[in-house]
């Protein structure tokens, strides 16, 4: 063979080798979000907290280590049959600020663990929007839902919350009760103390 077609081969099999490395970097995964049904009026019969866990498709980076979990806290803007109007954003995740990251810590190359970080710092809730815990509620269940997920079924993750430094008992107690969650059930926030308190105070006759 001629050194130049030996040349023209290497050139083309580094392109050919190229696309499929390139072809190969992204792949579809499933992501669930808190999405606000609410509107002027009413169409179809809506939940009582006036959300629904919506799940979407959604194009990561195959050989990351992390899962996207942060594609929960992106905007979500609902389609509308007029034309040429600006959508809403209707994920309450991204709406209110809550931000979603996750990292992987290693033992030597294989990953120890998934840690999802909860950001709620800057939560900026409107007056029609619900709370703040139910938003995280919703959050953390979207959460369980996208890692559990029959055609995924990530890694289990370990979850952090930052909030305000007068809340941390509180959010402990959320981290808590999800890490020790049955992932196989809804996520519910834990009680507080003095509902618990209630709960196990023995009715008087």
């Amino acid at each position: 063979m001629k050194p130049l077609a030996r040349i023209w081969l290497s050139i083309l099999a580094s392109l050919l080798f190229a696309a499929i490395t390139s072809a190969s970097t992204d792949a579809t995964c499933l992501i669930y979000k808190p999405i606000d049904m609410r509107s002027e009026g009413t169409v179809i019969k809506i939940p009582e907290g006036g959300f629904i866990v919506l799940v979407v498709p959604y194009l990561s980076g195959f050989s990351i280590p992390e899962k996207p979990y942060s594609a929960i806290a992106r905007p979500y803007v609902m389609d509308s049959m007029r034309q040429g109007q600006d959508g809403w954003d209707s994920n309450l995740v991204s709406r209110t600020g809550i931000q979603i990251q996750s990292n992987c810590t290693f033992d030597g190359n294989k990953i120890k663990e998934e840690i999802v970080t909860v950001d709620l710092s800057k939560f900026r809730g409107h007056d029609y929007d619900p709370s703040l815990e139910d938003v995280l509620e919703a959050t953390l269940e979207c959460i369980r839902r996208t890692s559990t997920d029959k055609h995924q079924k990530w890694r289990r993750p370990i979850l952090k919350i930052i909030g305000r430094s007068t809340d941390n008992a509180k959010w402990k107690r959320w981290m808590k009760a999800f890490n020790l969650q049955d992932f196989s059930k809804p996520f519910k926030r834990p009680l507080t103390p003095k509902k618990k308190a209630e709960q196990n105070t023995p009715l008087k006759h």
